[in-house]
């Protein structure tokens, strides 16, 4: 009897283990995907044709000019302030006349008395009553007195300080009562619908460039792409700096102010690095990352980059030639996340 259950007992041990065993030798079941898959558009990591080097400069109006006084004297009148919009021939400075007045009559006088006396030599000398050495001295204190005459007359027109063309007043040094003297600036004036980019180039391009290339600027703080043309280039460069001087210039557009910061892509001669579009790459701390696609998901790839040029920025290692990476994937997607294209890449 004790063996029989026994043996029973053995029995239901050896079933109930073979069913435990045989529940952990299943698969687990499918899981369901618990999102529907996300619409993204994708890009082909490519290279370009050519390499393209950035190069920083300043906008500079291509009309500038410092307007200084040529005579000595008190400023009577100064009626034009940083801003004011200036004529050509407008009329922003005087200089007392008075003395410069005073010479000119004095000039004036001795011109006249001389002008008669020289009128009666020439007769005189016709009429060989004069020797030739009488009549070339009172010539030669006749020209005299015309150029006494003709220098103060010329300083009588200095002393008024006109706009040499359009433009805007953009530095003013004087005010009315100060002491203007021959050399000191009164004013800066440019002219602000003409407009260029100076940059200074590295030697390693000097062949890079020519007159009258086309190439892209960026002016950062008007938010403007706009297109160069080349139409200085300095024929030697410096030598503290080693970098040679060339001067784009810009069309006119509104927002283009002088001094402001600009950049210039100049081609480099090399080969293309790898870049895509700014959008691409997401920033999590301190990581840089872009999402590729990988059987039908997003797998996230860190990514080193390298210069910003426009709206692309170039990508030095995590990415390669020819992959399909998200254009622009928002900060919730995850790594292995389900996607479905939306176009073409």
């Amino acid at each position: 009897m004790n063996s029989v259950l026994h043996m029973r007992w053995w029995f239901v041990l050896t079933a109930g283990l073979g069913v435990w065993l045989a529940g952990c030798g299943k698969p687990p079941a499918p899981q369901v995907e618990a999102t529907p898959p996300v619409a993204v558009e994708l890009g082909t990591a490519g290279r370009g044709g050519e390499a393209l080097e950035e190069v920083p400069g300043t906008v500079r109006p291509i009309l500038y000019a410092q307007i200084a006084s040529k005579l000595t004297g008190v400023l009577l009148e100064v009626s034009a302030d940083v801003g004011t919009q200036v004529k050509v021939g407008q009329v922003i400075a005087r200089i007392d006349e008075r003395e410069i007045r005073a010479r000119l009559s004095a000039a004036q006088a001795a011109l006249t008395q001389l002008e008669a006396e020289h009128a009666r030599y020439i007769k005189l000398l016709a009429e060989r009553v004069i020797t030739q050495q009488e009549f070339d001295g009172v010539r030669s204190r006749y020209e005299q007195s015309r150029a006494a005459h003709a220098e103060a007359d010329s300083q009588l027109e200095d002393a008024t300080i006109c706009a040499p063309f359009d433009g805007v007043v953009t530095r003013k040094w004087v005010d009315r009562g100060d002491m203007a003297a021959p050399g000191k600036v009164l004013f800066d004036i440019e002219s602000p619908t003409a407009w260029r980019l100076e940059a200074q180039l590295p030697e390693s391009l000097a062949g890079s460039v020519r007159l009258n290339d086309r190439m892209p600027v960026w002016i950062d703080a008007a938010q403007l792409q706009l297109e160069g043309v080349v139409s200085e280039i300095a024929p030697s460069s410096d030598v503290s700096t080693h970098t040679f001087t060339i001067k784009l210039n810009l069309p006119s557009t509104a927002g283009i102010r002088s001094g402001q910061f600009g950049r210039v892509q100049v081609k480099s001669g090399g080969a293309a690095a790898l870049a895509i579009p700014s959008t691409a790459i997401l920033k999590r701390g301190q990581m840089e990352m872009v999402f590729v696609a990988e059987g039908g998901r997003a797998r996230m790839r860190l990514v080193r980059t390298g210069k910003t040029q426009g709206s692309s920025t170039e990508i030095l290692s995590g990415l390669d030639a020819g992959e399909l990476f998200l254009l622009c994937p928002t900060a919730e997607i995850q790594d292995g996340q389900a996607i479905q294209p939306t176009a073409k890449p």
